[in-house]
């Protein structure tokens, strides 16, 4: 299954219509009390001159889309926006994480090999600092700031350098041996064969994925630096990348 095409349909409904306010993952502002202090109450980076002009353009965005007439207006910072595009699809958003964490769970992509439903990086030198979704066609969706919340852009606007596919995005690319792992749900025996007749050399956690028996549907995988077998039950293990 591509999931991509619904991804990036979600997404594209907070285009022109949405506020950044950090830390945030969707919640709607017309809904706060006081919009002004909830947006405080997230302003805890810089200096207090730069959180109180941060707060600021906030509002001066918020009123700009109230004036318009927009209800409800959702608010997110980048990785909240990716969070907020994604969990609502069983299995493929885990948790809410910040921009370096997704970049670690993708599979690192080269800028040519993007597919629509990528996600897309910035490395500020020190860390990945910034996170946005590809949709095709050379342009991305992210929560680019305060000014302007979500927007649509070309690739080639905001420094991205870093690029990773999403694990589950796309049921379609097969696991390739040697660049694959295999995830125990709990403590699972690894074994010299595929099945529980074979000895036990150890327990599981995460290994690298060799390949599966076509008669057992065991795993096999590398264990210290050897080649051994665990169950391929998807009650205790998963091949992910």
């Amino acid at each position: 299954m591509d999931r991509s095409a619904e991804v990036i349909e979600r997404a594209r409904t907070q285009v022109d219509v949405s506020c950044y306010v950090w830390g945030a993952t969707g919640q709607d502002l017309c809904a706060q009390k006081n919009v002004e202090s909830f947006v405080k109450g997230r302003e805890t980076t810089g200096d207090a001159g730069t959180r109180a002009a941060n707060v600021q353009r906030v509002m001066q965005r918020y009123t700009k889309l109230r004036n318009k007439g927009l209800n409800p207006i959702l608010c997110f910072d980048c990785s909240g926006f990716i969070y907020w595009t994604m969990k609502v699809f069983d299995g493929l958003m885990p948790g809410r994480r910040n921009a370096a964490t997704y970049y670690s769970m993708c599979e690192a992509k080269n800028k040519d090999d993007l597919r629509a439903g990528d996600l897309v990086f910035v490395h500020n030198g020190t860390k990945v600092c910034h996170v946005g979704l590809y949709a095709g066609g050379g342009m991305v969706i992210h929560c680019k700031g305060r000014d302007v919340g979500v927007i649509e852009e070309a690739i080639s606007r905001h420094g991205w350098n870093r690029f990773g596919r999403w694990p589950k995005m796309y049921d379609d690319e097969p696991f390739v041996p040697g660049e694959a792992y295999v995830i125990a749900k709990g403590t699972v025996n690894i074994r010299t064969g595929p099945g529980t007749e074979f000895p036990i050399v150890g327990v599981s956690s995460k290994y690298l994925w060799l390949g599966d028996d076509p008669e057992t549907g065991w795993h096999q995988i590398e264990y210290n630096g050897e080649p051994a077998w665990i169950s391929g039950n998807p009650k205790y293990t998963e091949v992910t990348r």
